[in-house]
């Protein structure tokens, strides 16, 4: 009897947040994305032609580096990176969380439906909340669709590995997408 093997093909790829196009890129479950440095692996939620949901995640240390960049290239003002700089000590010192949708139908675009779990690495709930309620805006790419981005604070301290679980409960089925966040 011979014996089968399975393989799995992994897509690997580096990109920069800024400089990427989230709302339309079909992500695949076991696909590896390196962001800014941070390592995340899709571990269940696939995309479809009717819903995208992909998340980007950045480090404390990373959004106080990114606002004194800012600042010293003058593209924010000491006083608005003085308040960004304390805002983000006071309320992200587990980082920040941006969850990037595209759907085919406005009510299912809004960030209200959406709930983020946070799962350290022995398997403990160390942080959940529901996103408020974020309109979304309409979105031409590649066809009429809505797009949304939810930001949030992650106000406990985080220490990587992780897993963060997007809840999607637009819909009667609740759908669950899993990244795993670890450094690169």
């Amino acid at each position: 009897m011979k014996s089968l093997l399975s393989f799995i093909i992994l897509t690997i790829t580096i990109v920069s947040a800024s400089q990427y196009d989230f709302y339309v890129e079909k992500w695949k479950v076991n696909d590896i994305k390196i962001v800014d440095g941070i390592v995340i692996t899709r571990l269940t939620g696939e995309n479809t032609e009717i819903g995208v949901t992909n998340i980007v995640y950045k480090t404390q240390k990373q959004l106080l580096k990114e606002i004194r960049d800012r600042k010293s290239s003058g593209e924010m003002s000491r006083s608005r990176w003085a308040s960004y700089d304390e805002k983000y000590r006071r309320q992200a010192s587990g980082g920040m969380l941006y969850v990037f949708l595209t759907r085919n139908d406005f009510d299912y675009g809004n960030m209200d439906y959406f709930h983020v779990k946070i799962v350290d690495k022995k398997g403990k709930e160390i942080f959940k909340k529901q996103y408020k309620n974020q309109i979304p805006r309409t979105y031409r790419k590649p066809e009429y669709m809505w797009k949304n981005e939810g930001k949030m604070m992650i106000g406990c301290d985080i220490y990587l590995p992780i897993t963060i679980e997007i809840i999607d409960k637009s819909q009667e089925k609740e759908a669950n997408h899993r990244f795993k966040i670890s450094a690169e």
